[in-house]
């Protein structure tokens, strides 16, 4: 009987010791197997993926995967410095500070791709970028970020004129201030000096795209992306809400930094020199509402999630702002930076209603900014009197606006000055806002505080590309809007005030003589006191004529789960999941 029982006896004992040590093994290798898969939430649908036409944060986070340009912002030095990415070194630049050289790297290749020969991409040239500033150029194209180098490079005006003649599209045509003098040396000569020259070179509009692809794809380039980047598109549709990216085979080798700003040491210790990108894929899903998206997040359908404006914040932290234990235990972190962009009440300057400057001084005046704090955000915010923020030249800590604080009695008193005593005769207000119960909860705020002046005002919302179209053909009397900063300069945002300049339209189409002669005179200026008394002065111009209200501000915050590895969040890196790695046996951990 012993002999007989033995055998069932061992192969149970050797199943047990397979179940408990082996199949996890071969689960971890099926894991393993399939790939990393980063998972990331748009927070709005994306209105371009076109880089001369994408203006807004989401369309630029989901194009530079892909596009890239000749220069970006180190990952982890601070202050921000600018690194090369498709140029060899930073240019060489003339002493008169007219002339650019820039050589091209000689290992990027386009991607694999139907509209290359036999679908094998090709390698760049310096060629490719003439292509692509005349396309951004070209009147033809009404491309939205043509501002960045109109008007800047010698000899494009008269192309420009040339190309408003011509029935059909002709490239070829030279330009004095843009040639190849080789394959990969790219000279450019420019009108004037420009002190934000390169920084623009960081910017999507600039970023270069392949002529076969466009003319490839024709109408349809949009939606079919074609880029140099450590991504490539393997599936998109608008309808679907979806934008999932695989890693491209001909990227070049591209390492992880080995030198940063010391409170990124642990990650050059890890990373350092190792070859990007980590992940095999990226699957973007677009979920406009904040609650589907923090759900998803917790049921890890997304590895880290951007809570920037919303009031989810307001459940998940501790009133030092720390994450509750709670999340912790879910195995969550928290990342949060000061926040650097802006947001803004804004007035169409261009509607006859808005031309009167104490109307809109005496709305700023009815804004009660401490209770929208204590509403909002738990008291966490700050109230920013300028246009330029914290860490920026210009910014001026002292300065209080004139009109950026809550006095109900001295609002009541413009609005009689602005020929509406109690509000009476003033028509219905409209305010345009983003699709989103946080942004109708916003603009419900503002809607109240109106109400105890007398005015009428009347929300609207909508699709977040939709309003971007509407502002853009300045077919709202308010609306708000938001900018995050291109550059580290604080020109970018004094330029949305300028009126020769393409952003104004989105930024209230404010038109004065005086704010645009100090633009273009800073606009001139190397980095120094000079600039930055010039800086302050317009920002100073704005807060008093009250072209925009400008918000509250309180940090950004973005939770992330502890399995993600690299992940930094700034204003200038839209393509970050290049640098960023998964320990996906840990997020497929029960």
């Amino acid at each position: 009987m012993k002999v007989r029982y033995f055998l069932p006896l061992s192969l149970l004992f050797l199943f047990i010791v397979w179940k408990k040590l082996l199949q996890p093994r071969i689960e971890a290798d099926k894991i393993l197997e399939k790939g990393k898969t980063l998972e990331v939430f748009s927070n709005s649908p994306i209105a371009s993926l076109d880089p001369i036409m994408g203006t807004d944060v989401y369309s630029v986070q989901a194009m530079s995967k892909v596009y890239e340009g000749l220069y970006e912002y180190h990952y982890l030095k601070r202050p921000f410095t600018l690194s090369p990415n498709l140029a060899e070194a930073m240019p060489e630049v003339s002493e008169d500070r007219l002339t650019y050289t820039i050589k091209i790297r000689k290992d990027v290749y386009f991607q694999d791709d139907p509209c290359f020969e036999n679908g094998k991409g090709r390698l760049l040239t310096a060629h490719d970028f003439i292509y692509s500033w005349k396309r951004l150029l070209d009147p033809k194209n009404a491309a939205k970020q043509a501002w960045i180098l109109d008007g800047k490079i010698e000899g494009f005006d008269a192309w420009q004129e040339n190309r408003n003649q011509e029935a059909a599209a002709d490239y070829d045509t030279p330009i004095s201030g843009l040639q190849a003098t080789d394959d990969y040396t790219l000279k450019i000569k420019l009108v004037k000096p420009s002190a934000q020259f390169v920084n623009f070179l960081t910017m999507t509009p600039t970023f270069v795209v392949a002529k076969e692809a466009i003319e490839y794809y024709k109408d349809d380039f949009n939606n079919h992306l074609v880029g140099t980047g450590p991504f490539a598109v393997e599936s998109y549709n608008p309808n679907d809400n979806k934008i999932v990216y695989v890693k491209n085979k001909k990227f070049r080798k591209v390492y992880f930094p080995t030198e940063g700003d010391i409170e990124f040491q642990k990650m050059i210790d890890q990373y350092g020199g190792k070859q990007m990108p980590f992940v095999d894929k990226i699957v973007t899903n677009i979920v406009a509402e904040e609650q589907p998206r923090w759900l998803q997040f917790q049921k890890k359908k997304a590895d880290y999630i951007d809570l920037r404006g919303g009031t989810v914040e307001l459940n998940i932290l501790e009133k030092n702002h720390q994450l509750k234990q709670e999340y912790k235990d879910k195995g969550m972190k928290i990342f949060t930076k000061e926040d650097i962009s802006v947001g803004y009440t804004v007035f169409n300057t261009q509607h006859e209603l808005f031309k009167n400057k104490k109307l809109r001084q005496a709305i700023s005046l009815a804004f009660d900014r401490d209770k929208q704090n204590t509403i909002f955000s738990n008291g966490r915010s700050s109230y920013q009197h300028t246009t330029i923020p914290k860490g920026f030249a210009g910014h001026d800590p002292d300065y209080k606006a004139p009109y950026g604080y809550f006095d109900l009695l001295k609002a009541k008193q413009l609005l009689q000055e602005a020929g509406y005593p109690e509000g009476k005769g003033l028509p219905k207000i409209t305010y345009n806002t983003s699709i989103g119960v946080n942004s109708k909860k916003g603009a419900e705020f503002l809607q109240q505080n109106m109400k105890a002046i007398g005015i009428d005002l009347v929300i609207v919302q909508d699709l977040f590309p939709q309003l971007i179209e509407k502002t853009d053909k300045g077919a709202t009397m308010m609306h708000g809007m938001a900018w995050s900063p291109d550059y580290p300069d604080a020109e970018t945002f004094l330029s949305l005030f300028y009126s020769k300049g393409e952003l104004k339209r989105s930024y209230g189409k404010y038109d004065n003589s005086i704010y645009d002669a100090m633009y273009e005179q800073a606009s001139k200026l190397e980095d120094g006191p000079e600039r930055t008394k010039l800086y302050k002065k317009m920002a100073e111009h704005i807060a008093e004529n009250v072209p925009v209200i400008v918000s509250m501000k309180k940090g950004d915050i973005y939770v992330y789960h502890d399995y993600v590895k690299n992940l930094i969040f700034t204003d200038f890196h839209a393509g970050l999941e290049k640098y960023v790695d998964i320990d996906i046996l840990k997020k497929h951990k029960k």
